[in-house]
């Protein structure tokens, strides 16, 4: 038993909480609605690990329960909306894929600065045809977008 002891108060003591922070609920059936509080108290979705889709057919708006989705557009473009319209974390990210044979166009809202990744270039972007973009939330109206096909 006392070497028992010795490996519990030793070699895992680190590893396991024996004070602070609450631990409650089971870890099992984890799906894409499962969530977890990060340190500042905010409600993070846990589980699935894969990139769910978002498939519009239209004129889309970004929402806050986008994040870590993929946006798949065949027409009227996205939207990203001004924090005032829509709140969204600055830990926002998506993607941004064109399912589509034409450009589609990435349309910063008005009082947005949408900025080219790498560049001190702003403004709306076009995602040509099969083309693919992450967009980040950086500060509360400005966002940051890169990928491949857009310009």
């Amino acid at each position: 038993m006392a070497q028992i002891a010795a490996w519990r108060d030793g070699a895992i003591a680190g590893l396991l909480p024996k004070a602070g922070g609450t631990m409650s609920g089971a870890i099992s059936d984890m799906a894409t609605t499962s969530t977890i509080k990060d340190p500042g108290g905010t409600a993070r979705t846990i589980g699935y690990r894969g990139i769910p889709t978002n498939a519009q057919t239209s004129a889309y708006v970004l929402a806050a329960a986008d994040v870590g989705k993929k946006i798949r557009v065949t027409t009227g473009g996205v939207t990203v909306p001004l924090n005032a319209s829509v709140a969204i974390d600055t830990e926002f990210a998506c993607q941004i894929y064109n399912h589509s044979s034409s450009n589609q166009t990435i349309t910063q809202a008005v009082g947005v600065t949408l900025r080219l990744a790498g560049t001190s270039t702003t403004g709306n972007r076009t995602l040509a045809q099969r083309g693919i973009a992450t967009l980040q939330k950086v500060d509360t109206d400005e966002w940051v977008i890169s990928g491949s096909g857009l310009s």
